[in-house]
């Protein structure tokens, strides 16, 4: 049986990830790129490790992804998407 007390903290991170994620797609949708770049990037740094196995991670490095090719610079918008995935304890290896 497992410890609620341990688990809550993780709740906890994930509900301020939903809540992180609703507020960039309302800051892209009002043409803020930036400050929507900004939230998705903390939601991703509040994701448990490993990242990749939140179905959040898809939806965050897709949308993060968008942001950057809307800004037309598809080059950075690929380095970004690395530098991004990097961030996760497994780095590029890390298997999904």
């Amino acid at each position: 049986m497992s410890d609620p007390s341990s688990e809550r903290p993780n709740f906890d991170r994930l509900e301020a990830v939903v809540r992180l994620c609703a507020e960039a797609r309302r800051f892209a949708r009002d043409g803020d790129r930036t400050v929507a770049l900004a939230s998705y990037l903390e939601a991703w740094d509040l994701l448990p490790e490993p990242k990749e196995s939140w179905d959040a991670s898809t939806f965050i490095l897709s949308s993060v992804g968008d942001l950057l090719r809307s800004g037309g610079d598809l080059g950075n918008a690929l380095d970004q998407l690395v530098r991004l995935r990097g961030r996760t304890a497994g780095g590029l290896g890390a298997a999904p």
